[in-house]
C-alpha cells in the first residue's frame, strides 16, 4: 500500500486536494482490480499399495504364522486435500481405481491469490497432498474411539493419514500437469506413491484380579517416556510439522465394544527405545496403570502392531517397592 504525505502549508491547498481526490475517484475503474484466475484442474494418478487409504481387517497366513492384517485401500469418492506455500489451494477426489491399485484423482485447485492476483502455483511449484480432506483441513490424533478400522470408521475416516509430494511440470489452458516429487532426492516419477504417517496399534487389556477377564475400557489416556506422541501438526511454507506445543498425551473414550478390543492410531516422532504408559478407567470406574516397553525397532516406520491381552492390576495408591522393567509391546505383526 503506497502513503503520500501531504503538507498542508496555506487554506487553499484543502481545497486543490478535494479537487485531486474527485478525479482520482472518477477514473478509478473496478475494471482495474487484479483478474483472479480460479479452477484450474489437476488430475493425478496416485500408486496405491499395502501403505496407503481405506482400511478393512483380515486373517492372513504368511512366514509369520496365521494373523489379523490391516488392508488398506482407496474408495471412489474419497478427497484428498492440496496445499502449497502454507495454503490450501482445493481438493482432489477419486473418480477411479483400477485392478492394479493405480487411483486417479481430479478436482480444481486455486492458483492465484483471490485478493492480489498473485500466482500461487507456477511450473516448479511443490504441491502437498494429505489424505483425508477434512472440513477444518486439520491433522491431529486427538477424539479417537477406538473403533475397528473399516470403511466407514474413524481410523478410516480422520486418522489414516497418508501424504504425497507433487512437481508442477506445465500449466496451460486451465490446466495444471504434476508428477510425483521426492524433495529429499529430488527424484520425479509419473504415479506418486502416498505414504501413511502413523502406526495403527491394537489393545486389550486383562485384569489379574478378576481371572484376566478383559476390561472393558471407559476411557484410556496413553502418554509416552520421549513424550513425542503427536496430538497435532501445523502447516508451513516449508510443509507439515509437528511444534514443541504438538506433542502430548491422547485420550480415547470408546462407545460400547462387546469385543473389549480397541484400536488407536498413533504416531510416535521418537526412534529410540520408548515406554508407553497407560491409565485406563473401566466401565465401573476401576483405575488400572500399566507401563509397556516399545523398542525402537517398533517405531522406525509405520506398521500394525498387535498388542492384545496386556495383563492390568487396579491401581493402588501406595508406595510400590516392588517395580519391574515393564513388559515390552514387540508383536508387530507386519508392516502396513
Amino acid at each position: 500500500m503506497k502513503i503520500n504525505k501531504l503538507y498542508i502549508f496555506a487554506a487553499l491547498l484543502g481545497t486543490v486536494l478535494a479537487g485531486c481526490q474527485r478525479v482520482e475517484e472518477d477514473t478509478q475503474k473496478p475494471d482495474e482490480k487484479p483478474v483472479v484466475e480460479q479452477g484450474w484442474t489437476l488430475t493425478v494418478k496416485a500408486r496405491i499399495n499395502a501403505e496407503t487409504r481405506a482400511m478393512s481387517v483380515t486373517e492372513v497366513t504368511d512366514d509369520q504364522g496365521t494373523h489379523d492384517q490391516v488392508i488398506t485401500y482407496w474408495k471412489g469418492g474419497e478427497k484428498v486435500a492440496v496445499f502449497a506455500n502454507g495454503r490450501v489451494l482445493g481438493t482432489l477426489e477419486v473418480i477411479e481405481v483400477d485392478n492394479s491399485g493405480l487411483a486417479t484423482l481430479k478436482g480444481e485447485i486455486e492458483v492465484k491469490d483471490q485478493v492480489s492476483g498473485d500466482p500461487i502455483v507456477e511450473v516448479g511449484t511443490e504441491l502437498s497432498l494429505l489424505f483425508p480432506d477434512k472440513a477444518d483441513f486439520a491433522w491431529y490424533y486427538m477424539g479417537q474411539d477406538g473403533s475397528i478400522p473399516d470403511e466407514d470408521g474413524r481410523m478410516a475416516s480422520f486418522y489414516d493419514y497418508a501424504t504425497a509430494t507433487l512437481k508442477v511440470t506445465s500449466m496451460d489452458a486451465g490446466t495444471v500437469n504434476a508428477v510425483g516429487y521426492n524433495p529429499d532426492t529430488q527424484q520425479t516419477v509419473d504415479s506418486p506413491t502416498f505414504a501413511l504417517e502413523q502406526s495403527v496399534y491394537r489393545f486389550s487389556f486383562k485384569d489379574t484380579e478378576n481371572n484376566n477377564n478383559l476390561v472393558s475400557v471407559k476411557s484410556l489416556t496413553l502418554s509416552s517416556y520421549q513424550n513425542k506422541l503427536v496430538r497435532t501438526r501445523i502447516i508451513s511454507d516449508t510443509g507439515w510439522t509437528t511444534d514443541e506445543n504438538g506433542y502430548g498425551s491422547l485420550t480415547m473414550k470408546p462407545g460400547v465394544n462387546q469385543e473389549k478390543v480397541y484400536w488407536m492410531a498413533i504416531r510416535n516422532e521418537n526412534k529410540l527405545d520408548d515406554i508407553y504408559y497407560f491409565t485406563i478407567v473401566d466401565e465401573n470406574n476401576k483405575l488400572f496403570l500399566v507401563d509397556k516397553n516399545i523398542p525402537a525397532g517398533a517405531l522406525d516406520e509405520p506398521r500394525f502392531i498387535s498388542a492384545k491381552g496386556i495383563k492390568v492390576t487396579q491401581a493402588a495408591f501406595a508406595p510400590n517397592t516392588t517395580a519391574t522393567i515393564p513388559p515390552t509391546i514387540d508383536s508387530a505383526n507386519g508392516v502396513l
